[in-house]
C-alpha cells in the first residue's frame, strides 16, 4: 500500500508544474473571457426540426406498382370457404396418484409434481 506521505508528495509534484503552467498562460485568460462572453454560433440544422413523415406513395412506387398491389386477384373469391386439417398427436394423459403415493411419485417425477395440486381432468 502507498503511504499517505508518499501520496501527498506525488500530489505536490503534479500540482507544482500545473501551477507554473497556469501562471504562464495569464494572457490567454483574457482571450477565454472574451470568447465566453460571445454567444455560441447557431447551426442551421438546429433551427429546422427533423421531418420524419413518410413520403407520398407516388414518390416511392410507380402508378403501375400501386395498381398491382391494391387490385384483388381474380382467382380468389371472398365467399370461398377454406378448410384446414391439422394432423397432431394426442399426448398421453398423466394422472398423478393421490395420497402418500403421490409424494413418492413426485420425487421420481419432479417436473410433473405440479399435477398433485391440480384436479385430474378425468374426475
Amino acid at each position: 500500500m502507498i503511504s499517505f506521505t508518499r501520496m501527498m508528495a506525488t500530489a505536490v509534484l503534479i500540482t507544482v508544474p500545473l501551477g507554473t503552467a497556469i501562471a504562464d498562460s495569464a494572457p490567454a485568460k483574457s482571450q477565454t473571457q472574451s470568447l465566453a462572453s460571445q454567444p455560441p454560433p447557431r447551426l442551421p440544422a438546429a433551427q429546422k426540426p427533423l421531418d420524419l413523415k413518410a413520403p407520398a406513395l407516388d414518390r416511392v412506387f410507380s402508378r403501375a406498382q400501386i395498381e398491382t398491389l391494391t387490385s384483388k386477384p381474380d382467382d380468389v373469391s371472398e365467399s370461398a370457404e377454406t378448410t384446414v386439417d391439422v394432423a397432431g398427436a394426442r399426448h398421453d394423459l398423466i394422472i398423478a396418484p393421490s395420497g402418500f403415493a403421490g409424494l413418492a411419485w413426485a420425487a421420481r417425477h419432479p417436473t410433473q409434481a405440479w399435477r398433485l395440486f391440480v384436479p385430474s381432468p378425468s374426475n
